[in-house]
């Protein structure tokens, strides 16, 4: 039961930690890449 909770913790961590450098970038002046679409392999 544990493992089915980890995935989306982990994955609101990493929305988290993008949404905190995206921020971070834009008050820095620090361009932000386009994104280049989906990964291939992921």
């Amino acid at each position: 039961m544990m493992r089915l909770l980890e995935k989306p913790l982990k994955l609101a961590s990493a929305e988290k930690a993008v949404a905190f450098w995206l921020e971070t970038a834009k008050e820095d002046g620090i361009p932000i890449p386009e994104p280049k679409g989906r990964l291939m392999y992921a």
